[in-house]
């Protein structure tokens, strides 16, 4: 389960938060659109140490391609919340953990 300080910062319920790898129901989300790397230490696991997002559409780290959803304020995938605070990406995760992504350089 993700947080309850995070969900309610995100004016998310924990039912809203869908489960599994990718969500079906598309986001607009074009702002995220580009490459992602994760900074967090220790570092993630491997899926999750880059993204590139395209629309509703994610390649994860390795390789496999997943699906943004939109709930409330934030943006789901893989039984985590996403917020975007300023150039940085915050993924909270179902185990509580957190993973935070910087824009990849071109």
């Amino acid at each position: 389960k993700v947080p309850l300080a995070v969900l309610r910062a995100a004016n998310v319920k924990q039912s809203d938060v869908p489960e599994g790898r990718g969500d079906d129901e598309p986001a607009n989300v074009p702002d995220l659109d580009g490459a992602w790397v994760a900074t967090s230490r220790p570092k993630p696991r491997r899926w999750l140490r880059r993204l590139e997002i395209r629309g509703s559409k994610v390649v994860d780290g390795e390789g496999q391609i997943l699906h943004l959803g939109r709930t409330g304020d934030c943006w789901c995938l893989a039984e985590g919340v996403f917020i975007r605070t300023g150039d940085e990406m915050v993924r909270y995760g179902s185990t509580g953990s957190a993973v935070t992504w910087l824009r990849a350089s071109a």
